[in-house]
């Protein structure tokens, strides 16, 4: 189901190959065990703090990120984060999701490791950046959301699909040498809980 909502002419593009040879083969997608996010790999309990390993809250007025456990470094993988909660977005106060490396190598202060070191989806203006620089622009998105990644390594794309949505190509030439982690960015200068859930993490 998940591939069949790309339209017929997408297929003709070479970057989505991969999903193409998923829906015409059958590949299964396999669960990838104990993921979750990190505690050991974020950036402090005054900016999140987590309900469970699958379920991420803001937790202070400040900015910062976790990274999932788990390192995608080849063949292909699948996620979900459900936006659970988001009180009002506005470019200060927004949720980021997407691919980090890491460690974060990238010296200098938290806007600009994740700038450097991220491919961000920002709920705010649904642009993707990495960078600094707007990579791709899609849907907009927020409380209730279901946002569905698909990372393949080979092709070095990342696709997303926002709930039962068409899936797009957010991002391209993706540095695939050194292992990609899923990541959730909050942006915010107001104090206010906002969960974010994750679902299963599967390979294929």
């Amino acid at each position: 189901k998940m591939m069949a909502q790309l339209s017929d002419h997408t297929w003709l593009e070479p970057k989505f190959a991969f999903l193409k040879d998923c829906a015409d083969s059958g590949l299964e997608w396999v669960n990838v065990p104990f993921c979750g996010f990190d505690p050991m790999r974020m950036s402090g309990e005054r900016t999140c703090v987590l309900g469970n390993k699958m379920e991420l809250l803001r937790s202070d007025i400040y900015p910062g990120y976790c990274i999932v456990n788990c390192a995608m470094s080849y063949g292909a993988y699948r996620w979900r984060f459900e936006i659970c909660d988001e009180k009002s977005m506005t470019a200060q106060r927004s949720i980021s999701l997407g691919l980090t490396n890491y460690p974060l190598f990238k010296t200098g202060n938290l806007f600009t490791k994740l700038e450097y070191n991220m491919w961000l989806y920002q709920s705010f203006t649904g642009c993707v950046q990495h960078k600094g620089a707007t990579v791709s622009s899609l849907e907009m998105f927020g409380k209730g959301d279901k946002i569905c990644f698909v990372l393949d390594t080979e092709s070095r794309c990342l696709f997303v699909q926002k709930n039962e949505g068409a899936f797009q190509l957010a991002c391209d030439n993706i540095d695939t040498v050194d292992a990609l982690y899923p990541v959730v960015v909050f942006r915010t200068f107001n104090f206010v809980t906002e969960p974010v859930k994750l679902n299963a993490i599967q390979f294929c």
